[in-house]
């Protein structure tokens, strides 16, 4: 709507210095700068509906309401140029003439001095200021670096840019096909559901069976066919053996001194805490015990 608003001003402004239009009335003068502004906003107004038109036949009901609302305020704004701002304007024009003042247009000066009214258009005049500027070595280098900046920043937000589609979005919340996906997502999600595995009781004589079943989900894991990973506290007792019991070896640990005071310490320790809830122990679990 904006560029209406420059392309009416614009014709009006080269109708004033046409000398043959200077007798005209105020409706005539405003009838010719509309019969050259007229075409050119008419023409893209009717291009920009009739595109936006063509996407309200969408099947997505979100380009659709989008494509409705575009092509109504185009057509709303082009309305209110062609008589809303133009019947300003025409008032504008008529308070220019009897020299009212710009902000309050009720104060009327009581003398006004033609000849003191400069001729020089105040667009002219920043044109010709912005023209002597272009010559300046500094303004150069003030735009050359200007554009670099800009252009850097620029290309650091096209990288930094993340794309992110969800078809969800466009459709009705009381579809059947929303519906559908929704509940595919919770009932068959991509990632899988959450598993535990618990044994029966054991002791030192069964840690073999521990590494073999470790070993087993490590492969299944690699292959990522049936599980995408998995947290065992296996792992983390022979980590804990090796960083702070200095045991290399799960095998040096497989006896019945060791191990029970060794599991012990590492339920109370941060690499098994998080487990401990997991075991159930025929008595009270004592730390160092």
């Amino acid at each position: 709507g904006i560029d209406d608003m420059f392309v009416i001003s614009q014709c009006w402004s080269n109708m004033k210095k046409d000398a043959s239009n200077t007798k005209l009335s105020l409706p005539d003068q405003m009838g010719v700068a509309l019969k050259h502004a007229g075409v050119s906003i008419t023409i893209t107004t009717v291009t920009d509906v009739f595109a936006f038109g063509v996407g309200a036949f969408s099947l997505m009901p979100g380009l659709q309401s989008f494509c409705v609302c575009m092509a109504l305020a185009l057509g709303s704004i082009y309305l209110l140029q062609i008589t809303w701002f133009v019947a300003w304007m025409a008032l504008d024009e008529k308070r220019i003439a009897v020299g009212r003042n710009g902000c309050l247009p009720c104060i009327v000066p009581k003398i006004l001095d033609k000849s003191a009214t400069r001729k020089e258009n105040f667009g002219e005049l920043i044109f010709k200021k912005y023209n002597q500027m272009l010559y300046s070595f500094t303004y150069k280098v003030v735009i050359v670096i200007s554009a670099l900046t800009l252009m850097v920043f620029g290309i650091w937000g096209c990288i930094s840019m993340r794309e992110h589609f969800n078809f969800l979005l466009l459709l009705p919340e009381d579809s059947y096909l929303r519906q559908w996906a929704l509940a595919r997502e919770n009932l068959y999600p991509n990632r899988g559901w959450t598993a535990e595995v618990f044994t029966g009781s054991f002791n030192h004589s069964d840690l073999e069976k521990f590494e073999n079943l470790t070993r087993s989900f490590q492969q299944l894991e690699e292959s990522g066919k049936y599980i995408k990973s998995f947290d065992d506290w296996w792992t983390e007792l022979k980590q804990y053996a090796l960083d702070k019991k200095n045991f290399t070896n799960w095998q040096d640990f497989a006896n019945s001194e060791d191990f029970p005071k060794l599991l012990t310490d590492f339920l109370f320790s941060s690499y098994g805490s998080k487990f401990k809830a997991n075991f159930k122990f025929a008595g009270n679990l004592i730390c160092n015990n």
